[in-house]
């Protein structure tokens, strides 16, 4: 693992990639963003979109196991991985996680202890974007990803052609 640049609350790095183009066979679903506080600020705002997630994988299908190795390489325990594919014109708007469910599976009680982080598992095609703590970011490789503790304000969009394809990896770092 390299570490390309390090902020405050967050850093990018990249790992060695190990996979192929199979997470894009993934059986993914939708399902409605988990904070309704959220999506009502966004519409105040004038977001009028019918959706605000991706399709999603989770744990709860079968999904490839090495995200589980990049956890061990960030020192992670009680690791969840999902992985993600946003369609053309999905907007996810500026929020922070709250990592509602993952705190109840592992019973994490101190939200500081929890660390998320943001592979890109191919590289980066014209119309996809991150944000990450007022920081945008384009021009990505594949193995490169995203890290951040705890409630670090982040958007993401797809204004292109393709699928824009993340593997969401969270955990708890053994040295907390």
């Amino acid at each position: 693992m390299e570490i390309l640049e390090s902020h405050n609350n967050w850093f990018r790095g990249k790992v060695d990639v190990t996979w192929d183009n199979g997470f894009k066979d993934l059986d993914y679903t939708r399902e409605s963003f988990n904070n309704p506080k959220d999506v009502e600020t966004w519409r105040r705002q004038g977001y009028s979109h019918d959706h605000f997630t991706g399709l999603l994988c989770d744990m709860r299908k079968p999904i490839p196991t090495w995200p589980f190795d990049i956890a061990q390489q960030l020192g992670w325990i009680n690791v969840g991985v999902s992985f993600y594919r946003m369609e053309t014109c999905n907007i996810l708007p500026s929020h922070r996680d709250t990592y509602k469910f993952y705190k109840q599976k592992y019973n994490i009680k101190d939200s500081n202890t929890i660390w998320r982080a943001v592979v890109f598992p191919e590289d980066w095609k014209p119309g996809h974007y991150i944000d990450i703590d007022g920081v945008g970011i384009v021009n990505w490789q594949a193995g490169e990803f995203i890290a951040w503790n705890n409630d670090v304000e982040h958007s993401a969009c797809n204004v292109g052609l393709e699928p824009r394809y993340t593997v969401q990896i969270t955990g708890c770092k053994l040295d907390v």
